[in-house]
């Protein structure tokens, strides 16, 4: 089972899907911005990759619930700077990923250092089981 389920055929169907999706998210959840993320697989775990420069490890909430991993947390505009172009994004940002059923909960960790928030999610050990032949009477 994977975090995020990709679609590898693009379409005009995604191109309008993702321009309608920013038209919605503009409108309804202006008060949030989402943070750029990598999430990949390894042998033992899942890794979430969150970019959140500007911020410390006390200003993100994480925090996970019926297998779904919330991340959010609150970037504070410089004040000091008034003029100038501003590409970065600020105020509330809030992120959700839906976690697999081979993920073990307890043992989900996260490092942040230099604007950065590793989250490693460790898989439960696959149990192999062989199958059995059944006599038929």
């Amino acid at each position: 089972m994977n975090l995020i389920n990709m679609n590898t055929i693009p379409s005009i169907f995604n191109s309008m899907d993702n321009i309608m999706g920013r038209l919605i998210d503009n409108e309804l959840y202006s008060d949030f911005w989402e943070p750029s993320y990598d999430v990949f697989t390894k042998d033992k775990e899942y890794i979430i990759t969150i970019d959140l420069p500007g911020l410390d490890k006390d200003g993100i909430n994480l925090e996970i619930k019926d297998q779904i991993l919330s991340i959010s947390g609150d970037r504070k505009v410089n004040e000091s700077i008034s003029d100038g172009y501003h590409s970065l994004k600020y105020g509330k940002f809030y992120k959700q990923f839906n976690i697999p059923e081979d993920v073990q909960e307890k043992n989900i960790g996260a490092h942040f250092k230099n604007g950065v928030l590793d989250v490693s999610l460790p898989r439960k050990k696959e149990v192999k089981t062989k199958a059995k032949k059944i006599a038929i009477s």
